[in-house]
């Protein structure tokens, strides 16, 4: 699990500090919704900003629709998404902004930072739940747990689970998230899921040493718990799915072979001592 991101403590203020001249009047009257919010939310006015905010959402979704060709709109619009928590949407509108604003610097660096500060938050809250689950028990212990803690244990891994897919869903491009969030995944039993995440990681960056390394432990492991409790025809469908998806994966293949060679002395064994008791 990777440590705290460090992030960007404040958001930059105004793209732009006066309205642009014919400037559509939903996006100005967003932009000035957005200021509104960020200035209330600095004066610990929570519940005041996130309604001011959810105002801006809805005047800049109005100003993106007639007037898209309005660059610093878009920003504003993802970082309004943000603080009303619509991640996802919230990366779209990013992703627009920072493909509009590739003349201007400025803009373009204040949308950056903006994000960037955004998913730290979201990645920083999916560790802290994390550790808030091993402070109840060791992590590595809580899927097949009998303790009465595991179901506190649990929840906060999949309160984790939530924020990591928050980070991922609003900055794609941040491999940290992906890593981290193929863990938790894993650590509540949903290891399909978790080479899922491995895998959409390692299309961005197919070197990617982490998710290389979580990606062969994981499945490891997946398949380790399997055998353990002597099912193999459980390990061997476990493979046989994530090998649908990865079908060159060569070190899975004779994984599965190796594990496919000892189920079948397992059963000779069976045979052998049932005709000896025959």
């Amino acid at each position: 699990m990777k440590n705290m991101a460090t992030g960007f403590a404040l958001l930059a203020l105004a793209i732009c500090a006066g309205t642009a001249a014919a400037r559509n009047f939903h996006c100005a009257g967003g932009i000035q919704y957005v200021i509104q919010g960020t200035k209330e939310k600095d004066k610990g006015n929570l519940e005041d900003a996130h309604r001011i905010f959810g105002k801006g959402v809805a005047q800049l979704r109005q100003c993106t629709t007639e007037d898209p060709n309005d660059s610093e709109a878009w920003s504003y619009l993802g970082w309004a998404l943000a603080e009303v928590d619509s991640a996802a949407e919230a990366g779209a509108a990013f992703d627009e902004a920072e493909k509009r604003l590739v003349g201007n610097a400025k803009a373009l660096t204040i949308a950056t930072q903006n994000r960037k500060s955004y998913w730290v938050n979201y990645y920083n809250e999916g560790l802290s739940k994390y550790k808030s689950a091993d402070s109840i028990m060791a992590v590595k212990e809580i899927l097949n747990s009998t303790d009465p803690k595991a179901a506190d244990a649990k929840a906060k891994l999949a309160q984790s689970e939530i924020s990591f897919r928050k980070a991922v869903a609003l900055s794609p491009k941040e491999l940290p998230a992906y890593n981290n969030l193929a863990i938790v995944l894993a650590l509540q039993g949903k290891f399909l899921e978790a080479n899922e995440i491995v895998e959409t990681g390692l299309k961005l960056d197919p070197q990617n040493k982490d998710l290389l390394d979580r990606k062969a432990n994981m499945v490891r492991n997946a398949v380790a718990e399997k055998l353990k409790a002597g099912d193999y025809e459980g390990a061997l469908a476990l493979m046989d799915q994530i090998l649908a998806n990865s079908p060159n994966d060569y070190d899975l293949l004779v994984q599965a072979a190796q594990t496919a060679f000892e189920q079948g002395e397992k059963l000779e064994e069976k045979k052998d001592a049932g005709a000896k008791a025959a």
